[in-house]
């Protein structure tokens, strides 16, 4: 991870879409874009997501759709695998 590159996280239950401004050790400062008017947070670096790394819960249906739409069946099979994975982890929270 580098300063300027794009992350995702996960902050006081709202996901976090923003670029990395500081790097010190384990804790990395994202300038939050997304949800606007967030400001600036300090957060693990383990906890960040690189921006071309993150799927989230809510893009998998798209993403199912899409397989169906284009005929994978092994792209399809990947993403239904992974909504199941997702609501295992939502049962648990």
């Amino acid at each position: 991870m580098r300063i300027s590159d794009w992350a995702h996280t996960v902050h006081n239950r709202n996901k976090i879409t923003g670029f990395v401004t500081r790097i010190n050790g384990d804790e990395v400062t994202l300038q939050v874009t997304e949800p606007k008017g967030y400001g600036s947070i300090k957060i693990d670096k383990k906890e960040i997501i690189k921006s071309s790394e993150a799927i989230w819960l809510d893009d998998i249906p798209s993403l199912i759709d899409l397989s169906l739409a284009i005929k994978d069946q092994e792209w399809f099979n990947k993403w239904v695998s992974e909504l199941r994975k997702w609501k295992r982890v939502e049962e648990v929270l």
